[in-house]
């Protein structure tokens, strides 16, 4: 999913940025990902660091990058279809979730949580 042009924005990622994709994008597809302990040892950064990095290159920079909390666990390039609408659906299922949450600790504003709740489901659904 990586195209030439990512080589253009590599210029708009600051030097963590910059490490920890290098690191990242060689770990194409679930079956190679990658643990932040790992990451870590490679670019001598904190995990809590490691994992607001992945965070920016996924929200700011677009790089497709998955997470697998199971058999390997860790970050991956994301590969193929499948494992884009695998990795959407587990944000939605993590959305809904937190909006569970929200409903739990304010229980005055539940009817407004549900409608959101159900607005995500609904778009879960259309993956």
């Amino acid at each position: 999913m990586s195209s030439q042009c990512d080589l253009f924005d590599i210029s708009t990622l600051t030097v963590d940025e910059w490490a920890v994709w290098n690191i990242v994008q060689w770990h194409s597809g679930r079956a190679r990902a990658i643990c932040v302990k790992k990451i870590a040892s490679h670019v001598f950064l904190n995990e809590r660091y490691i994992r607001s990095i992945i965070k920016s290159l996924i929200e700011n920079h677009h790089k497709p990058i998955g997470s697998s909390p199971g058999n390997p666990p860790g970050y991956y390039l994301i590969t193929d279809r499948y494992e884009l609408r695998e990795t959407r659906t587990s944000l939605f299922n993590r959305a809904i979730s937190i909006m569970r949450r929200i409903r739990a600790y304010d229980p005055e504003r539940s009817e407004s949580v549900s409608r959101i709740e159900g607005q995500l489901n609904l778009l879960k659904d259309r993956i």
